[in-house]
Formats: structure tokens, sequence, C-alpha cells
């Protein structure tokens, strides 16, 4: 897999993810040194061919990587405290600012296989290098899954424009948060099963927001009832 980015890259030399070349077309010390520590090799390109490679939004960076690897569902609800259901989500640009959501607020995701976006090369960098500091599952039935998170003590809430407003729910201890679709929102199947639906208050003549937009607001509330512990 093929990343690029200053970011991206630096995060990956620092997280648990194989890094097997690191590629250059200017000078970069934060990279290098990175590199460095991990004993990563480096090789200096020209800027046309690393654009070849990597396209042309590089920053002047460039590595090669193993695939994320995934966990598995149970390992997730075994230890975890706040978990992301992620329904169908389709953008590989929505899903990594999820990723880093997900990375900013201490969660774990848990995505549906069907009609899902890949964990690709966009995933990694719209996660600007934070996909390397979250679990990620991969599901066929979501439903199931959520069911098991409400057997194991999870309070559960489906993200709705319909819902109650999001301050006003119980979003605390071991929580679930589940987002749909970014056209079609969380499957009806999905909504009935969640403790509670949520809705974030907004302004008239705004409809919506984008899925991963709420979920960021979303984590947040759970964290400040928490008190941000």
């Amino acid at each position: 897999m093929n990343i690029s980015g200053v970011n991206s890259v630096v995060e990956a030399l620092a997280g648990q993810v194989h890094v097997e070349k690191v590629f250059l077309c200017r000078k970069l010390p934060k990279v290098e040194q990175a590199a460095q520590d991990a004993q990563v090799p480096v090789k200096r390109l020209a800027k046309e061919k690393l654009d070849q490679l990597f396209g042309p939004n590089h920053q002047g960076v460039g590595a090669v990587i193993s695939a994320v690897k995934l966990c598995h569902s149970s390992d997730i609800l075994a230890s975890a405290n706040c978990i992301v259901l992620g329904d169908r989500i389709q953008d590989p640009g929505n899903l990594g600012a999820m990723v880093r959501s997900c990375a900013a607020f201490g969660a774990d995701l848990i995505l549906s296989e069907h009609q899902s976006s890949p964990v690709n090369e966009t995933v990694v960098k719209a996660s600007a290098g934070t996909i390397h500091q979250v679990r990620i599952a991969r599901v066929a039935n979501l439903a199931q899954i959520l069911q098991q998170c409400k057997d194991n003590g999870f309070w559960t809430t489906a993200l709705a424009g319909e819902g109650a407003p999001l301050h006003s729910l119980h979003l605390q201890g071991k929580v679930v948060l589940v987002v749909g679709n970014e056209g079609s929102g969380v499957k009806d199947i999905l909504l009935r099963q969640a403790d509670h639906v949520g809705a974030i208050p907004m302004v008239a003549g705004v409809e919506s927001l984008n899925v991963s937009a709420a979920l960021a607001i979303a984590l947040y509330e759970c964290r400040r009832q928490c008190g941000f512990q």
C-alpha cells in the first residue's frame, strides 16, 4: 500500500505498521529522523517520479507500507469503552476523517462489510496518519454486533436527524455510536435496535451534517459528559 504526506508517513514510521521504504524528493528532516529511528531505508527520487508513484499531493514524501491490519470485533467488544459502528460508509475521505476523530477521542471502529469503502490509501491519507492508532474491524452483520454490544453493557445511540437532542442523552460509561451512509443514513433496523436515537441541534435551514463532522461532535459530547476522563 502506498501512502504520502508528511504526517501520514511520520505516523506510520512511529506506529504498529511495517514500512518497507520511504521516498523523498526534497529534504524533510522530520521524516528522515523518523525513518532513521525506525531503521527504514530512504530513497531520493526526482519530483516527477514521486508524482508518478504517489500523485501530485505528496508533500515531498511517500512510503510503501503493509496493508492496514484489521482487528476481530470480539477483541474490540472485550476491552473498548467507546465504539463507533459505521453503517455503509462509502466515501473513503469520510472514512478517513472518521478514523481521525476516533483517534482523537479514544474510540474503536467497526464497519459493515456491505457497501462500505475499503481501508485503502485514500482512507490512510484522510486519517492524517492516525489510522495506526485506531482498532478497526469489518463485519458482515452490523445488527448482530449492535446486539452483542448491548448484551455486553454498552449504551447504544444511533445518530439521525429525527432523534432527541444529543446533549440530553446518557452518553457516559460504555457507549456505542451508530452512524450511517452518507445518503440514506442509518438503516431502520439499527435505528429500532439502538437504545436511543440522537440528533445534533442545528439552526433552521440546515438539513444535516457530513457523517464525519456529525461523528466528531458526538464523540466530543461523549467525552464532555465523562468529564474528559
